[in-house]
């Protein structure tokens, strides 16, 4: 399998947001693809964006879920 280098896009407030793909993701997160497919399934983890085929997610949107959890929040 190939990985493709992550992009960046701007966000709301005009800075860089860099766009993931899974195996970046994976080594951002202390759990498994399963795991981490599971827990989006449930909404525990926030949901890979989809353009075609090709999911990714915001660096934005996964560093807000790990300051959460480091809080003690739930999601």
């Amino acid at each position: 399998m190939q990985t493709q280098p992550a992009t960046t896009t701007a966000s709301q407030n005009g800075t860089q947001d860099r766009l993931l793909r899974l195996p970046e993701v994976l080594s951002k997160v202390p759990f498994s693809r399963a795991t981490l497919y599971r827990r989006i399934e449930n909404g525990e983890f926030p949901a890979p964006k989809k353009d075609g085929h090709i999911s990714f997610w915001h660096l934005s949107a996964i560093n807000a879920w790990i300051e959460a959890k480091k809080n003690g929040l739930d999601n």
